[in-house]
């Protein structure tokens, strides 16, 4: 079976209020976006697809874990 690269991700915080931030980035893969990537808070139905630059933005509270899926990728959780 082929092996697949796990693919990185580009977090940036930005404070919105004390419970709330807005997390923003862009999903890769060897340098190359991955378009319509999900990226979802864990444990809850709160996610978003990345657009056709792997780009993503949205709302989160402190201390919540980042699940970033992709068809033929290894989920990745990141805090």
């Amino acid at each position: 079976m082929k092996k697949m690269t796990l693919f990185s991700i580009a977090v940036c915080f930005t404070l919105i209020t004390t419970a709330q931030i807005s997390v923003s980035g862009v999903v890769i893969n060897d340098s190359i976006p991955l378009e319509s990537a999900s990226v979802i808070i864990k444990n809850s139905l709160k996610g978003v697809a990345t657009n056709n630059k792997g780009e993503f933005k949205l709302e989160a509270k402190k201390g919540d874990t980042l699940s970033v899926s992709y068809l033929g990728y290894n989920l990745k959780s990141l805090l």
